[in-house]
């Protein structure tokens, strides 16, 4: 569909600027004269369907307008059209006008959604596609927006747990350059014309100092700038296979982390699925397919394969104990005997996210006050280093 920018101005002269997609010019000034705007100029863009990436929040806002929509009982081309004219997110509008334009030609919405795979993965479209089936389209849409929404505040809470060791790092690394660039020169000026010896710590600080204003200070942080991005790359190209995911399964603290947050994305995905009425073993292959780390999901799939052998979902967890606890297999079980498994399966997710913030609340207690303490002693060495002259001047004065 078409994708405008335009100008207008409303009924007090002011002008109005926006993009938007319509059919047509027409379409675009009928839109526009609805929000008693009269269309001035418009120049229509460009917009490629396969670029772009849609936000948890973004996924989450647009299922549950949809939930919202199809509850009201507005048809779902038209409900996709009006989510697309009220989307701020111009690759959001074209993926609903997109979808809606194939809801309209007869393509099934799970089918449509199916188009766009680098956004909505298996989980969408088989809760879509059971919703179509057992004529609960707007339930799955809404199970799908808590879903989205849940997974956006455990990403939100690991982010910020690392936001304030970095920031941290960040300060005293200003600290330590303006104590090389601006005041170790001023410092070396004063120490030369008292013609004194120096002590070593202070030579080797003021030593850095020269060394980063020189062309060799550019080389090494040319090449320090270098090393750093080709691990960048050498880190993320190996952390997409097999290998590099064990390795970080098995890492210290980083391990366990990983491990809670599969386990946390894995219950949650399951129970939702079963909860909308998606069969046991479709529901343990899309939910497997959520955690993107390849050593959790293959043990994952064994649990899939043994109750596809006909052993009980239980049995299938307690035979991976390394994975689950004794208090997940209760639950797991009390689920099962009890009929309720997708609410059993939510009280075990709950669990597993206290775990891991509890975590990330014990790393972060921990990370926290070494790092201030060391960097707070690396800053306090260079300030020692820079007045130690004046403090063995002072018993001569």
């Amino acid at each position: 569909m078409p994708y405008f920018k335009w100008q207008g101005t409303d009924i007090t002269g002011s002008l109005h600027t926006g993009r938007l997609y319509a059919q047509s010019e027409q379409e675009l000034d009928a839109i526009l004269f609805k929000r008693q705007i009269a269309l001035l100029k418009h120049k229509q863009l460009r917009m490629r369907l396969q670029s772009g990436h849609l936000s948890l929040a973004t996924k989450s806002a647009l299922f549950g307008r949809m939930g919202t929509l199809f509850s009201a009982g507005i048809a779902v081309p038209k409900a996709l059209q009006l989510i697309g004219q009220s989307n701020k997110n111009p690759h959001a509008a074209c993926v609903m006008y997109d979808c809606a334009q194939k809801v309209t030609q007869g393509i099934a919405l799970s089918s449509a959604l199916a188009s766009h795979a680098r956004l909505f993965d298996a989980m969408c479209i088989n809760m879509i596609s059971v919703g179509q089936e057992s004529g609960s389209l707007a339930q799955s849409c809404v199970l799908l927006s808590n879903y989205f929404e849940t997974k956006q505040q455990l990403a939100k809470k690991m982010r910020n747990a690392a936001l304030m060791p970095a920031m941290t790092f960040i300060f005293f690394g200003a600290i330590a350059l303006i104590l090389l660039f601006g005041v170790a020169p001023q410092f070396e000026q004063i120490y030369q014309s008292l013609n004194q010896a120096l002590p070593a710590s202070t030579r080797r600080l003021l030593w850095l100092s020269r060394l980063l204003y020189s062309w060799y200070g550019l080389v090494v942080g040319t090449g320090i700038v270098v090393f750093v991005y080709l691990m960048s790359k050498i880190i993320q190209k190996y952390s997409k296979n097999y290998l590099g995911h064990v390795l970080a399964v098995h890492m210290p603290y980083v391990g366990g982390l990983i491990t809670f947050n599969a386990k946390v994305l894995y219950l949650r995905a399951l129970a939702v699925l079963l909860e909308n009425g998606c069969p046991l073993m479709c529901a343990l292959a899309t939910a497997s397919e959520v955690v993107n780390n390849s050593y959790i999901r293959a043990q994952l799939h064994y649990i899939e394969h043994e109750v596809r052998q006909g052993s009980l979902l239980s049995s299938a967890f307690a035979h991976n104990q390394r994975l689950w606890d004794d208090e997940i297999i209760v639950l797991v079980t009390i689920g099962q005997e009890a009929g309720n498994l997708p609410i059993m399966l939510h009280q075990a997710a709950q669990l597993q996210q206290e775990l891991l913030q509890q975590r990330l609340l014990i790393i972060t207690s921990l990370v926290q006050p070494l790092l201030l303490i060391v960097l707070g002693l690396l800053i306090g060495s260079f300030i020692m280093a820079l007045y130690a002259p004046i403090f063995s001047m002072s018993p001569a004065v």
